[in-house]
């Protein structure tokens, strides 16, 4: 039988037995009617009709397999065999590309499977990485709140010791005995300005005398108690003691006009930087440092005393830094600290040399003082 049908029309008669083949006759060699040809086996054999059964069969093979194997059953083998034989040599285009689609679409596909798989896993990585970094703020921020917090503990601890430390030295000058010098160390190196506890007392605030030399913001005089003793720089703070605040502080050193630094009271300083020197000893000592009151001065300036000055109501000669005061740097320049006497509390330059800054207000009166 021709070998193009081989596969849709196998021999009926030959059997295979011990390695053997017997040979029988073939159904289609028995006569229409055949009780043999008629039974079952050789109707399950024998070709169906024409243009049936075999075309059904092939009708998913390509084109041209398929009308050969029509073509064959129709009674032309030549032609099948040589369409066949030509398929064989020559495959057609149409099955190549059905062929090369038909392996590539497992691979696609299988390619497609794995970018998925590789961008679900790049999402779970990018989901990790996000929780990763949320995690770590909610750590930061917590670090954060614990740092607020220790720092907050940390400075009101500070402030308390501070003040224990305040207390303790105003306790202790408190316990000081009036007239008692003494200079404490700074923290950065060397020694704060030398201070002299004055004691507890009152006296009358004021322009005391009647004359034309009082002025209305000297008035009315009046009753004034210092409750406590307190500590007072001996000598104007100098040049030297204020030049050390400003190098450590960053701020610019105050011009001397030319006279000198060194021992000579510090000049130019607002009443701003007089406060922020005083802020400052207190961080270096441990103890408050501020500016007197106007009623601390006075009775500083006094000592004890109702007249015009510490040493009487006249002004005499030599005894201070001003005009017509009889010194050899009268209106001209500053002098060294403590170039004239002391008064009664052992304080330097209380008249005249340069101003001084208290921390009130000034007012044109003393009206309501207290």
């Amino acid at each position: 039988m021709p070998a193009n049908i081989a596969l849709a029309l196998p021999l009926a008669g030959l059997l295979l037995a011990g390695g053997s083949a017997q040979a029988f006759m073939k159904c289609e060699d028995y006569p229409e009617g055949h009780p043999v040809r008629q039974g079952a086996y050789c109707q399950s054999q024998l070709p169906p009709k024409q243009g049936e059964g075999i075309l059904s069969d092939l009708i998913n093979l390509p084109s041209t397999i398929a009308k050969d194997a029509a073509d064959a059953v129709r009674g032309k083998p030549g032609e099948a065999e040589g369409a066949k034989a030509e398929q064989a040599a020559e495959p057609d285009d149409g099955d190549a590309v059905a062929e090369e689609q038909a392996e590539a679409q497992p691979v696609d596909a299988e390619g497609a499977e794995a970018e998925r798989r590789r961008l679900e896993e790049l999402r779970r990585e990018i989901e990790r990485e996000r929780r990763a970094l949320e995690e770590e703020r909610r750590r930061a921020g917590e670090t954060q709140q614990q740092a607020e917090e220790s720092r907050r503990v940390l400075e009101e601890a500070r402030r308390l010791v501070e003040k224990v430390k305040r207390k303790a030295a105003e306790e202790a000058v408190r316990r000081m005995a009036p007239g008692k010098a003494f200079r404490e160390l700074l923290s950065s190196g060397g020694e704060g300005p030398q201070m002299v506890v004055l004691s507890a007392g009152s006296f009358r605030m004021g322009c005391l005398s009647d004359d034309d030399d009082c002025d209305d913001n000297e008035k009315p005089a009046h009753e004034v108690r210092i409750a406590h003793h307190f500590a007072v720089s001996v000598y104007e703070v100098t040049f030297e003691e204020y030049d050390r605040f400003a190098r450590a502080s960053g701020t610019d050193l105050p011009d001397d006009e030319g006279w000198g630094r060194g021992r000579r009271p510090v000049i130019n300083v607002s009443w701003e930087d007089a406060q922020a020197y005083a802020a400052w000893l207190s961080v270096q000592t441990g103890a408050e440092y501020r500016l007197l009151s106007e009623a601390e001065w006075e009775y500083a300036a006094r000592a004890g005393r109702t007249t015009k000055y510490s040493w009487g109501d006249g002004i005499g000669s030599n005894r201070a830094n001003c005009g017509g005061c009889g010194s050899r740097w009268d209106y001209e320049r500053t002098a060294p600290v403590g170039s004239f006497e002391p008064n009664g509390f052992g304080l330097y330059d209380m008249h005249g040399h340069v101003l001084e800054w208290v921390a009130d207000c000034w007012n044109d009166s003393y009206e309501g003082a207290p």
